[in-house]
């Protein structure tokens, strides 16, 4: 069925494109902030003509041979999104798990993504501050590794480039948009820009966020301010400044322990607390490693309810700092610099499920020099890139007895006390974590890749170009090489013990090539081959200590992508349409550091129809089948009912950290993935959308005993659109479906995430 459901969209599509006949040229992309001034959702080959970040050069839609998607600011609020798991609602294959409930990474095609912000690495962290969309203009995103003008990275699911909002230069603009949602869900945005005089122009935009929570003791406070200057002397020379600080105190939403089939279809929780094999019989908590319940009732659990304690926290800062100088020496060449500099703490105590991580330090600085040439149709682009990156990171997870907490009990007594194998953080005040890496000292038998201090820089050069064989025919290709330097050292030795402390210099390679047949300006087939190394990291830097040692290895991860595809935009530009079906070979780090090889497989289908100025519609069917090969995966739990004495399960334990041999499916990705959008706005300024999305069962865990069926959340709009002011209704999962999203792999028979029930956000925008 699955082959048959590929083929007949293929088929479909195929014969749209072959009956297409040449259309006008693609219109340019708007003057200005095209992805934040635009009014209206026009399709993806109609209004981002240009897409400067999936090549790191100017190409058409049509002609990037690569999944591209651009979501602009009117889809972003249309969409309501404002995380990282609501691209999941517009790009195909985009599903995301609750990564311990604060999600910051997106997912693409089944594993983590990067995020980049005009075109610059940021440094996003599993487990860290939430994302913040106030000085996103629109964005771009793209699936499999990043091309060599942006280098190796960690992630190479794919990335999403954030299109940072820019001055208007045609006026004084306001906007304000304030919002207040169930659940004391209260936010407000201001944004003002215009010019200052004929060659400068400045945006400000500020956007604060003070909630509750459906979730028993949930809260968000944030504030996050944006600005940015635009200076352009001459027609020759642009230079693009801004400026963000974001900072937040939160708690996630760890979700509910003891994942059991039982309480995904039925909702029933097992009660009673678990007994750790090695506790002491008079010690008053006994929670520990290997604990064991003795089941003592079942109940129907309040979805609200979370492991989450009374004192358990989050909060952070991050401050993010850019500047693009574009300079045009003639007709053909043009020379940029692009800079960054990021400056990023962060600090989660939460007792409850005993988890800490402190960063009181990274700093990650950037700079890329291109020089780019257009001649005729041919375009090259040359270049060298520079990173310096610093961090000082403190983490325990050996300590988290995820199973053991009863959360149907009193949340005051949910606190873990009973620490093993940590040392005390210093200069913290009863703060501790677990050494960055194994000493052979007694008592102190694990270690932590988020403990570390770290130094490194890399260098790294690079040439692409896209060369016109013909009218129809183009090829593209590139290449980079690497340098990167690291000195590593473990902040927190045991007692007694001397610190590691290891340097490493290595060297990585980049290559890809592409093949484009463009039957008319608006349709055309490609074939795509990526080829990059990568650094084995989970943690936003480079690579972690291997037995107290930086190993060769750790910087040669191979990963593969082979894509090919079809994109046309047809009817005059209404409907646009892509297709493409990849095999993509990658490694993935899971949350112990062990590196496995991921193959995942697949297609993708998506449609952008713009029926009239009143109506539009998008569509998107995804097929993913992501799967370990000879793996060897580390688990918290190796399968939940280990956490159960009999009759109720094995009474193994729970945690038992055990690896796992085999081939498995990547858990928390459904196989089958389809969404759905549509907008209808009336002359009269009243209208209404809709969304939807349905996912295909998935594994909940490596072991793949306990699955997610198949669910699905429809959200709408309804709102009255008078041009200077609008007033809005946002409706969440309308039929209140009891759906739940997976924790991911090492934690999955640990933790699992209740989604929202219904939930609804008045608010009103006015322009000026």
């Amino acid at each position: 069925m699955n082959n048959r459901l590929i083929g007949l969209g293929s088929t479909f599509f195929l014969c749209l494109l072959a009956q297409s006949q040449a259309q006008a040229e693609i219109a340019p992309p708007p003057a200005g902030d095209a992805a934040a001034n635009s009014d209206e959702i026009v399709i993806e080959g109609k209004t981002f003509a240009q897409n400067n970040s999936a090549l790191g050069m100017g190409a058409s839609v049509i002609e990037t041979p690569r999944t591209v998607q651009r979501i602009d600011a009117t889809q972003l609020k249309d969409l309501s999104i404002e995380s990282v798991r609501d691209f999941a609602k517009v790009v195909p294959g985009a599903y995301t798990t609750t990564q311990f409930g604060g999600a910051n990474t997106p997912s693409l095609r089944g594993q983590t993504a990067e995020i980049y912000q005009d075109g610059i690495l940021r440094t996003p962290r599993a487990n860290g501050l939430p994302v913040s969309f106030n000085g996103v203009g629109g964005l771009d995103v793209v699936k499999g590794p990043a091309g060599v003008v942006y280098g190796p990275t960690g992630r190479v699911g794919g990335y999403v480039n954030f299109v940072t909002k820019k001055p208007q230069q045609d006026g004084l603009h306001v906007f304000v948009d304030a919002s207040y949602g169930r659940w004391d869900d209260k936010r407000v945005q201001a944004d003002i820009g215009g010019p200052i005089n004929e060659v400068l122009g400045l945006r400000l935009s500020y956007e604060r966020v003070d909630s509750d929570s459906y979730y028993r003791l949930g809260f968000m406070d944030s504030h996050d301010i944006y600005g940015a200057l635009q200076f352009t002397p001459s027609d020759k020379l642009t230079i693009d400044a801004n400026i963000e600080y974001y900072h937040a105190k939160f708690t996630e939403n760890t979700g509910i322990n003891r994942p059991t089939q039982e309480l995904i279809d039925d909702g029933l929780y097992y009660q009673g607390t678990g007994i750790g094999r090695f506790s002491s019989p008079t010690a008053t908590d006994r929670r520990g490693f290997r604990s064991v319940i003795n089941v003592t009732g079942v109940t129907k659990i309040d979805r609200s309810f979370q492991l989450v304690g009374p004192d358990d926290y989050a909060k952070g800062s991050d401050l993010v700092a850019q500047l693009h100088v574009n300079y045009q020496l003639s007709d053909q060449l043009t020379i940029a610099n692009h800079m960054a500099y990021e400056d990023y703490t962060q600090i989660q105590e939460e007792y409850a499920q005993r988890f800490y991580n402190y960063i009181p330090k990274s700093h990650n600085f950037q700079n890329r020099l291109e020089l780019s040439g257009e001649f005729g149709k041919q375009k090259i682009v040359i270049g060298a890139a520079y990173r310096a990156y610093e961090s000082l990171s403190y983490a325990d997870f050996f300590n988290e007895y995820l199973n053991a907490t009863d959360i149907t009990t009193d949340p005051a007594t949910y606190q873990i006390n009973n620490l093993a194998g940590v040392v005390a953080v210093p200069g913290r005040t009863n703060e501790f974590a677990t050494p960055g890496t194994t000493y052979g000292v007694a008592g102190y038998t694990n270690a932590q890749a988020g403990t570390a201090d770290q130094k490194a820089n890399q260098i790294g050069f690079f040439a692409q170009g896209m060369f016109h064989l013909t009218d129809e025919l183009s090829v593209l290709a590139g290449a980079r090489l690497d340098r990167i330097h690291e000195r590593l050292a473990d902040p927190l030795p045991p007692p007694g013990a001397t610190a590691a402390r290891d340097t490493i210099t290595e060297w990585e390679k980049a290559f890809n090539t592409s093949v484009t047949y463009a039957f008319t300006p608006n349709t055309s087939i490609y074939a795509t081959f990526n080829y990059n190394e990568s650094p084995a990291s989970n943690v936003g830097g480079y690579a972690p200590f291997t037995s107290g040692v930086l190993i060769k290895e750790n910087f040669h991860i191979d990963n593969y992508l082979y894509e090919g595809g079809a994109k046309a935009a047809l009817i005059g530009n209404k409907l646009f349409g892509a297709i493409s079906i990849f095999k993509q070979k990658r490694s993935v780090v899971d949350a112990f550091g062990a590196v496995s090889r991921v193959v995942a497989k697949g297609a993708e289908l998506q449609l952008n129809y713009q029926a009239t100025k009143n109506f539009s519609m998008m569509a998107s069917y995804t097929y993913i089948d992501a799967m370990l090969p000879n793996a060897r995966q580390s688990a918290f739990t190796r399968d939940v009912y280990d956490a159960f004495a009999a009759p109720y399960g094995n009474g193994n334990g729970s945690p038992n950290f055990t690896a796992l041999t085999g081939t498995f499916r990547m858990p928390g990705l459904p196989k089958h993935m389809l969404t759905g959008f549509a907008k209808y706005k009336s002359d009269m300024g009243l209208g209404g959308s809709i969304n939807g999305q349905l996912t295909s069962p998935m594994n909940t865990s490596y072991l793949g005993n306990v699955k997610i069926r198949t669910q699905f959340q429809i959200d709408g709009t309804i709102f009255y659109d008078v041009g200077k002011f609008t007033i809005y209704a946002n409706l969440y999962n309308i039929t209140n479906e009891k759906n739940w999203s997976a924790a991911g792999g090492s934690q999955g028979n640990d933790l699992i995430n209740a989604d929202l029930p219904f939930h609804w956000r008045l608010g009103a925008r006015f322009r000026f």
